[in-house]
């Protein structure tokens, strides 16, 4: 799964070919066109009065999680305690690139497992 991560000035990018990692569900982008997805984090604290807050808390938390044909997947967690922004875009490269603000980043990648363990 290569992929490279770029330093300039403050900020992280993160490339990586998901040509064939995209699969048919619901959760699919649409890379016909460029669309940029920012996430923005906040400093504000949870709401212990509203069971249904809907503000995002402390940080920027993707995940992604790729399930192959043979039932194994892999998947990668981003602990970003700043904005982030993802961008994608049409080609014959289907790439995704990601911005990373580089105050506070964790890339956790989980390996090819069974879905059930």
């Amino acid at each position: 799964m290569p992929f490279s991560l770029i330093e300039k000035q403050k900020f992280f990018k993160l490339y990586r070919n998901f040509e064939t990692v995209i699969s048919k569900t619901n959760f699919q982008h649409n890379l016909d066109r460029y669309t940029t997805w920012p996430m923005f984090a906040r400093d504000i604290g949870p709401d212990s009065g509203s069971a249904y807050s809907t503000q995002n808390l402390y940080g920027v938390h993707p995940f992604y999680m790729c399930t192959e044909s043979d039932g194994k997947a892999r998947g990668v967690f981003i602990f970003n305690s700043n904005a982030q922004q993802v961008e994608t875009g049409p080609g014959p490269q289907n790439f995704k690139e990601i911005l990373f603000s580089a105050a506070h980043l964790d890339l956790i990648f989980i390996k090819s497992c069974q879905l059930q363990n």
